[in-house]
């Protein structure tokens, strides 16, 4: 295939996800942490700053502690990354998605270009992206309002200036890659999983004094990145240390020092909620693959799959570790399935050679030459003996079986999960607003009260706070923000509150139910009065 080609089929896949994932990022309602990562890009368009105005928490204890006035329990490039699209798009969450969905878009192209790097060829290597594509480990990271997917990018793009620096041994691809590396940071803490594993990579391969040197040249720069973080800081000081400490330096179990030591209950944790996550047949192929194809790197000496590899197995480890046993990170394994699935297609190119092997022994007893030959000329033979050239015309009528195999099996294995269940049952009910979030929402607003304070919890929280409504997010839980020390006049309540049971801890009437709570994929929410008097300041 030639690039153009393969240039134009990459796009197709691409936009192809965007078809798929579009609609229902615009027609769901808000998913977890959404009610948070969703708020800041559009808070930053009228003042400059990544803030939670429904978050005036005051616990010292919170990690959104006045993230009213500033959010520093997160770091900032995700979210002035998104503000722009809330400038040409409509503020609701299928836009803070979209972010997302660009990103992951980025991404695809670049698990591509490794696929590439690492020998795979263009075929199997545009069959990689599509399924992974459509996979779980990049649907959930793909499609919600999270940093994970744009630090995961910034994370591949690490990769892949490291393998050319690996050729070229040039220092400007240390300075590209430190940049990648700050960039990440500023994106989400977990891109630490790469700068150790950049680090450790320039390290092992330099030579000399450079064993230093390389190293000191990524932390300089992304350091240098990272900085830029402190003019945003500085304006509120003691609310970052506040936040920050709670968020990242908070005693969550063992200490970091054991678990480096005794990982196997951390990696225990995160591999039963990613395998719950993931399904049993998308997490075995992509880990077979891996096996497979890093004794194939081993075998074969190819220093590009074997670094690949080995990234892919330390991020195992780094991350289980550096997280700890206290909350899953499903979003932050889509680094580690960018780094395993061109291990797939590695696999998908040996079932190729197989198939070329295969089909060459079937055509060479028609190549053989008869025992009367001899009386033919020498333009007849040319005529006669089909060119090695002409081989994909003749393997193309008895390979298809052999391709419609891979791609049952792809589709088996891949589509269940998918989210095209999800899609079509919004599509069948596009005109009903009781399935597009963003309406329902609306009209929901309409009917309230301009002048009240709402307490919102996940599913609609950001549509009241982009509608200019006072709006706290109902949530009771101290680490976050606690509703019952606050003033409010209405509670609205989503699936996620209604199933948490959240109004049971509250002093409040129920006065009425929207949507459809019998069908879960629609919308639904619960309004309830606040029987609690108001307290004078």
């Amino acid at each position: 295939m030639n690039t153009c080609q393969d240039k134009w089929l990459l796009s197709l896949i691409c936009l192809a996800f965007l078809a798929l994932r579009i609609p229902i990022m615009y027609l769901q309602p808000g998913g977890q942490d959404e009610d948070c990562y969703a708020v800041p890009g559009f808070t930053i368009l009228n003042s400059g700053i990544p803030k939670l105005p429904h978050v005036p928490a005051r616990n010292s204890k919170s990690v959104y502690y006045h993230a009213d006035e500033a959010l520093y329990s997160e770091p900032p490039l995700y979210f002035y990354y998104q503000a722009p699209f809330y400038l040409i798009f409509p503020a609701v969450y299928g836009t803070a998605r979209l972010a997302s969905a660009f990103a992951g878009v980025v991404l695809l192209g670049l698990v591509y270009r490794l696929c590439r790097e690492i020998g795979v060829s263009s075929i199997a290597s545009l069959w990689t992206v599509a399924i992974f594509s459509i996979s779980r480990w990049f649907y959930f990271p793909a499609t919600t309002a999270r940093p994970d997917i744009l630090c995961a990018t910034f994370g591949i793009a690490v990769i892949l200036i490291l393998l050319k620096w690996q050729q070229t041994r040039n220092v400007k691809s240390l300075f590209l890659a430190g940049l990648g590396i700050g960039l990440g940071g500023l994106t989400h803490p977990f891109a630490i999983v790469y700068a150790i594993q950049a680090a450790a990579w320039v390290a092992i391969c330099s030579r000399g004094w450079q064993r230093l040197r390389n190293p000191l040249i990524l932390g300089a720069v992304a350091g240098l990145v990272c900085s830029l973080w402190i003019p945003l800081i500085a304006m509120h000081p003691e609310v970052f240390r506040v936040q920050f400490t709670n968020q990242f330096l908070s005693d969550y179990g063992s200490p970091l020092w054991e678990r480096a030591i005794f990982p196997l209950e951390s990696m225990e944790y995160h591999a039963r909620h990613l395998w719950a996550h993931i399904g049993t047949p998308q997490a075995i192929v992509v880990l077979v693959g891996l096996a497979m194809t890093s004794l194939h790197a081993i075998r074969s000496a190819k220093t590009h799959l074997l670094a690949v590899c080995l990234c892919a197995w330390s991020s195992i480890y780094i991350l289980s570790v550096a997280v700890g046993t206290h909350h899953p990170t499903l979003g932050y394994w889509v680094y580690f399935a960018a780094l395993t699935f061109p291990s797939v297609g590695v696999a998908i190119e040996q079932l190729f050679n197989l198939l070329d092997r295969v089909t060459s022994q079937r055509i060479a007893p028609n190549l053989a030459t008869p025992d009367h030959s001899h009386e033919l000329t020498s333009a007849t033979k040319n005529e006669e003996t089909p060119h090695p050239s002409a081989r994909p015309e003749m393997e193309g009528s008895n390979s298809w079986p052999f391709y419609f195999a891979v791609v049952s099996v792809c589709a088996f294995v891949f589509l269940p999960g998918s989210g095209l269940r999800t899609l079509a049952v919004h599509l069948t009910h596009l005109d009903d607003p009781n399935y597009n979030s963003p309406r329902f929402a609306r009209d929901l607003i309409q009917s309230m009260p301009a002048q009240s304070v709402y307490a919102v919890d996940t599913q609609f929280a950001f549509d009241f706070v982009a509608s200019g409504r006072t709006t706290l997010l109902a949530q009771i839980m101290p680490q976050y923000f606690q509703l019952q020390d606050a003033h409010y006049d209405y509670l609205i309540l989503s699936r996620y509150g209604d199933q948490s049971e959240l109004e049971s801890h509250l002093n409040v009437k129920f006065i009425e139910a929207y949507g459809l709570k019998e069908d879960k994929w629609a919308c639904y929410a619960e309004l309830y009065s606040n029987k609690s008097p108001v307290t004078q300041p």
